[in-house]
């Protein structure tokens, strides 16, 4: 077994070990927070059943309460009943007070020096009075120092509404009654905050009569359940925080249980939180109980591991021998084999030359059998002339132990040459020293090298006579190749430029155009019909060009081919019959007579009959003209008049006058000096014109 393969076993197996106890320890995790969360819930419903309980008693208490007729009109005897039920209940409520229909104090047990205060501003005084339903107001600091609640119940008198009954409740009694015994281990604590957020009881100093928004701002995950608790839900949570009861601690995680407590009118949100040491702490023993299960496994596995392995070590280098020696009676045949199947030449000499084994491959390369080459020496075979590159061969060989690769012909059984490569080496053989030979027949590689040689020849004959312009470079812009025409051209006379950077012949080769050559040695073809060339001697030529990537064998770019033709003198051609056609449509647009020129839709041969020729000519129609020309017809601009034919201006193509107008220009060979029309205006009046007629004449040749 490989030492890489024992290892990954072994690893494996840690790995896995390590991940079954990940299993189980998560599973019973969850276990335990989902057990948690079970107790914390049934705390939480026993608050909150026992706190909805409490305000409901009290509610049916004070109904009934306040069905007393005595307590209807506050007289004597309401009052003592008052006091009466003050002291029978004084450990649980603080105060019991009775209000007009106003929302004025009539009489309060025990401190009737309130009698006759407006509470009516107090929010659920607003809400009785409005509602006429029982209310339960916000936890409030009482004068005398306590927090309490207070719990209103509307007095009827009949069906007229008489004000209400209301007792004060010491909430810190509630809280200690309901809340204050709520404990999950060492960590685990009720909170509860009202239906606005404000926290009414915290064991964590400081919270009470906070928003839980502003207590809890930093800690997110709170706030999330917090806006649950003020919409009435209930649920489970998770979060973060750095206070357990009364204590700062590092940022523990905690995993709490919510739900409303009903209370009258409305409804708090109990909280039952606890940290996530509980969790862990339950798990101790069951964790290190898994552990050292696990451990126990794994050293087992290990130890089993490792007996496993050396016995199979054992095993394998056994094998290992017997494969070794079976292979060693056979290397000498399978060698034996490569020897004779070997498609290159091999041979064994000694070091005068003799030849002690070849393979076929070396006999058949100079055109003898086996048996017949091993009776020739080293020698035999090679010609005189490579008698002093041998020398150098064998000097490299004593020096080095080899020689080669070089190449140099054998001499074959019918006289012709053989160029073959050959490298070598010195090899010991039972005390003897031998050289061992390998030889490629290097023929063919030979005649493609030529035909590669003579198309060089063909393809530089080519480039060099081609009448046009052109020059091949390789990936270094060096010139490989350029044709007369092109050092004609580009003034380079009888300069050898062959190994040249184009850079370095034309230092004024513009950025623009060595970075269009580095595109076309990446593969592009690019052209242009005219660009201009700024020479060093300040003039420019103008040159049309295209250049293509030539490829070698391989498939890679060996570098560009550049077509050219220098047409700077082209350029002036036509610049001058630029500047010529400027200067006759000046002369037009400038001239006091009305100038047009008449365009044929094709030529007309002055060989065609005249007829043919008068049918062609209407045809034809103002291509250029004068705005005077235009205005003689009517129109304003010479824009108007062009584009119409000949036809309409005549007004019909039969009109005897005209017929006799446009056959006398034929017949003077389209020259006639004021001969005169009948042609119409825009508006179809006929007007009559003098013309002085000129055909511009073609010669075909």
């Amino acid at each position: 077994m490989k030492k890489s393969l024992f290892f990954f076993l072994i690893i494996s197996f840690v790995a896995l070990c390590v991940y079954l106890f990940n299993v189980f320890y998560g599973e019973a995790e969850k276990n335990a927070i989902r057990q948690l969360n079970e107790q914390q819930q049934i705390h939480a419903q026993q608050a909150s059943q026992g706190i909805g309980d409490f305000f409901q008693t009290w509610t049916g208490i004070l109904n009934s309460f306040a069905k007393m007729d005595e307590i209807i009109s506050v007289d004597d005897d309401g009052k003592r009943l008052m006091a009466l039920f003050y002291e029978a209940h004084q450990e649980q409520i603080r105060s019991i007070t009775r209000v007009d229909e106003r929302g004025r104090i009539l009489h309060t047990v025990p401190h009737n020096n309130s009698a006759g205060s407006d509470i009516s501003s107090q929010k659920h005084m607003q809400e009785i009075l409005r509602d006429h339903k029982p209310v339960v107001s916000d936890v409030f600091r009482a004068v005398q120092g306590f927090d309490g609640v207070a719990l209103h119940v509307p007095v009827f008198k009949g069906t007229a509404f008489k004000g209400t009954i209301a007792i004060v409740i010491d909430f810190e009694s509630l809280a200690k009654r309901y809340l204050e015994a709520i404990k999950i281990g060492r960590t685990g604590y009720a909170w509860v905050a009202g239906h606005d957020g404000t926290i009414l009881y915290s064991p964590v100093p400081g919270l009470a009569g906070k928003s839980l928004f502003d207590a809890f701002r930093d800690y997110p995950a709170i706030l999330s359940m917090g806006k649950d608790m003020l919409q009435g839900h209930q649920g489970t949570a998770t979060y973060i925080f750095d206070r357990i009861a009364d204590k700062t601690v590092q940022p523990v995680k905690k995993y709490a249980v919510f739900m409303p407590i009903p209370i009258v009118n409305s409804f708090w949100s109990i909280v039952v939180a606890s940290s996530e040491d509980e969790v862990l702490s339950s798990l101790a023993s069951f964790r290190n109980r898994l552990f050292g299960v696990i451990g126990l496994i794994l050293f087992g596995g290990v130890l089993f591991s490792i007996i496993s392995a050396k016995a199979w070590l054992i095993v394998a280098e056994e094998k290992k021998r017997r494969k070794a020696e079976a292979e060693l009676r056979e290397s000498e045949q399978y060698n034996r084999l490569l020897f004779a199947l070997s498609p290159m030449g091999l041979a064994l000499c000694r070091m005068d030359g003799a030849l002690v084994d070849i393979n076929p491959a070396y006999a058949a390369i100079i055109g003898r059998s086996v048996e017949e080459t091993l009776q020739l020496t080293y020698w035999d075979i090679t010609p005189r002339q490579y008698a002093e590159q041998e020398q150098v061969q064998l000097a490299s060989l004593e020096k080095n132990g080899r020689y080669g690769p070089y190449e140099k012909e054998y001499l074959h059984r019918d006289g012709h040459l053989v160029p073959v490569r050959l490298q070598g080496r010195l090899i010991e053989k039972e005390g003897e020293q031998f050289i061992w030979s390998s030889v490629e027949d290097i023929s063919e590689t030979k005649k493609s090298e030529n035909a590669l040689r003579r198309n060089e020849r063909v393809l530089r004959l080519f480039v060099e006579h081609s009448p046009a312009a052109i020059a091949m470079f390789d990936r270094d812009m060096k010139y490989i190749v350029a044709s007369r025409r092109f050092l004609m051209d580009y003034g380079l006379g009888d300069q050898d430029i062959i190994g040249r950077c184009h850079y370095e012949v034309f230092p004024e080769v513009p950025e623009r155009w060595r970075e269009i050559h580095r595109r076309c040695l990446a593969g592009a073809v690019e052209n242009a019909e005219e660009d201009p060339f700024p020479r060093t001697d300040g003039k420019t030529d103008w040159i049309r060009w295209e250049i293509r990537p030539w490829y070698e064998a391989e498939g890679e770019t060996g570098g560009i081919i550049l077509f050219s033709e220098i047409i700077t003198e082209r350029k002036k051609i036509e610049e001058t019959l630029r500047l010529s056609e400027e200067k006759f449509r000046s002369f037009v647009e400038q001239s006091s007579e009305g100038v047009y020129l008449l365009e044929l839709t094709e030529p007309i041969p002055i060989t065609m009959p005249v007829e043919a020729q008068i049918k062609e000519i209407y045809k034809g129609y103002i291509a250029e003209c004068n705005d005077i020309q235009a205005r003689m017809y009517g129109y304003t601009r010479a824009d108007e008049l062009k584009g119409i034919s000949l036809g309409i201006l005549h007004g019909g193509v039969d009109k005897p006058e005209n017929i006799e107008f446009i056959t006398s220009w034929i017949l003077s060979n389209y020259r006639i000096v004021n001969a005169e029309s009948a042609e119409v205006d825009s508006t179809g009046n006929q007007i009559w014109f003098s013309n002085n007629i000129i055909g511009i004449v073609e010669k075909v040749i």
